[in-house]
């Protein structure tokens, strides 16, 4: 928990915070509110709950957009900035998705606006949130993508050196010191006639022959 950014968790609450109420705003008015307010009501009443929900909805949607705005550029500073991560490919993943972000910010603002500039837009506004709702898709699945090129760019601290890099790193070892640590595991004790050898850890010590086991040994032979 040491490692935490708290802003960076605070910074993306609220940005997928924001993104969740300003999208579930226009799909509801899609797929709910939209198609029963003209089942139901006549032309006047309708454009009288459109205006009304207008008015009621526009401070919201203002609101998230400076937010995703201000949240957006601070995950990007924090993340996305060298050399924390490399600027290819995920630089350019990211400026498609920040385009399409800023078309979802200026058809949501025609549509609650007041400009007459704007009202053939909010004619058709069914069709219009349509095009909102795909270009959200895209962005989560681009948001998904950013995710693993980020996490596949980034060193893992914690992860072992794998075995191939251990073994280009160690000097290649002479027979006599692979010899060594082998019977360093099994200490033992050899006699030979006339000779003894102990070995003991990586020391090998090679005594030569006394004059009585010499003579012991001629003994034997006569």
């Amino acid at each position: 928990m040491h490692d935490l950014n708290y802003l960076l968790l605070v910074s993306r609450w609220i940005h997928l915070s924001a993104a969740i109420l300003a999208i579930g705003g226009a799909a509801f008015m899609l797929l709910a509110l939209l198609p029963s307010a003209k089942s139901t009501l006549d032309d006047e009443a309708h454009q009288r709950l459109r205006e009304a929900v207008r008015k009621r909805w526009a401070p919201w949607v203002h609101t998230c957009i400076a937010l995703l705005l201000i949240t957006g550029a601070t995950n990007f500073l924090i993340l996305a900035l060298p050399p924390r991560i490399k600027p290819m490919p995920y630089h350019a993943i990211f400026g498609v998705k920040f385009l399409m972000a800023l078309g979802i910010f200026f058809l949501a603002t025609a549509l609650v606006g007041r400009s007459p500039g704007f009202a053939t837009l909010r004619e058709n506004s069914r069709t219009w949130l349509g095009a909102i709702l795909l270009l959200a898709a895209i962005i989560v699945l681009l948001s998904g993508l950013l995710s693993q090129v980020r996490l596949s760019s980034q060193p893992q601290n914690g992860d072992a050196p794998s075995v191939s890099a251990v073994t280009r790193k160690m000097p290649a070892a002479e027979p006599t010191m692979i010899a060594a640590s082998i019977m360093s595991h099994r200490p033992s004790r050899c006699r030979w006639p006339g000779a003894t050898m102990r070995m003991a850890g990586r020391r090998t010590l090679l005594a030569k022959p006394t004059a009585h086991a010499t003579s012991h040994t001629a003994a034997q032979h006569v």
